[in-house]
């Protein structure tokens, strides 16, 4: 080592290790909340989507005296679709599906309901979301559906 020469400088196994283990003790805490928020926002995706497919059965009855019979008479691709975490309607069997969405026909009324996709399954709290033509909301999970819509 030259004479005048800085001394190198650096950090030691220690402190980076201790850096790394706080990370991770965030990212442990941090990580179940967000996962939340994300189920979440696809639910509210899905309630957005259940109230659109309301308005349409609606201005199909006003227009035909009767419900649609399929959601694909409403311009939808399929009957039963599926929509992604941007509420894009996609094929059931798309991987990147978070909810499936289906029109029940009950007497002069309808059900459509909204059933969990893959990730989306681990929302517990609220599971299938349903509307029917009367406006009634219900939720099939653990929660009561007023957290749910």
């Amino acid at each position: 080592m030259k004479s005048g020469a800085a001394p190198i400088r650096g950090f030691t196994l220690p402190e980076v290790l201790l850096v790394a283990v706080v990370l991770a003790v965030l990212l442990l805490l941090a990580l179940p909340s967000y996962q939340q928020h994300v189920l979440k926002a696809h639910r509210a995706i899905a309630v957005a989507e259940l109230s659109e497919l309301a308005a349409r059965l609606d201005g199909f009855f006003q227009d035909h005296r009767r419900y649609a019979g399929g959601l694909d008479e409403l311009g939808m691709p399929s009957d039963p679709y599926a929509i992604d975490a941007q509420g894009q309607p996609l094929a059931v069997s798309d991987a990147r599906r978070v909810y499936r969405l289906e029109l029940r026909l009950k007497g002069n009324g309808f059900l459509i309901s909204a059933h969990p996709q893959l990730a989306q399954t681990a929302d517990t709290d609220c599971a299938v979301l349903s509307l029917t033509d009367y406006g009634l909301r219900t939720a099939s999970g653990s929660a009561p559906a007023s957290h749910c819509w």
